[in-house]
């Protein structure tokens, strides 16, 4: 092998080597920056599951103080026949986080949630009934480290009032 040939070698296989070290610094920079949504879609799944199937002492753990107030209000609007509708429904509630906005920098974030097969109740005298599907927003804020959702007021469906 002549000399030519061993530098040009030499060069590719260093080129190569810092193309490797490149894309390994890269994905480990992409990695840090990447949104921590597996803690806030779980603390958005949990409370969502909890909120919908009534179980608001379960709900209010993912929630901010401050929301207490509203999981109380929502639960002294629950009259037995609301119970009733619940427990004659078929299969249960199904919650799927559809959109999440919160990363490990951040304090605030937002969550879309998509909820089937839940109980509605539009207005404090209507009748309820079993909603096929509905879409909510939550805020989300992060307090020592953990996200929450922070209601400033109950859960709206926004498919209901498209118009």
């Amino acid at each position: 092998m002549n000399h030519r040939t061993s530098s040009t070698l030499s060069l590719l296989y260093g080129m190569l080597v810092i193309l490797c070290v490149s894309m390994v610094s890269f994905s480990c920079e992409r990695q840090e920056k990447r949104p921590a949504q597996g803690n806030a879609t779980t603390t958005v799944e949990k409370f969502c599951a909890a909120y919908f199937n009534l179980q608001y002492e379960e709900a209010l753990k993912y929630c901010t103080p401050e929301s207490q107030k509203w999981i109380s209000f929502a639960a002294s609007n629950i009259s037995e026949e609301d119970l009733a509708v619940m427990r004659n429904r078929e299969g249960g509630t199904s919650i799927e986080v559809t959109e999440i906005d919160a990363h490990d920098t951040d304090t605030i974030g937002q969550a879309t949630v998509k909820a089937g097969n839940y109980l509605s109740i539009e207005k404090i005298d209507d009748k309820a009934y079993i909603a096929d599907e509905g879409i909510f927003h939550f805020d989300l804020v992060k307090r020592d480290g953990k996200w929450k959702v922070r209601m400033a007021g109950l859960p709206r469906n926004e498919m209901r009032n498209r118009d």
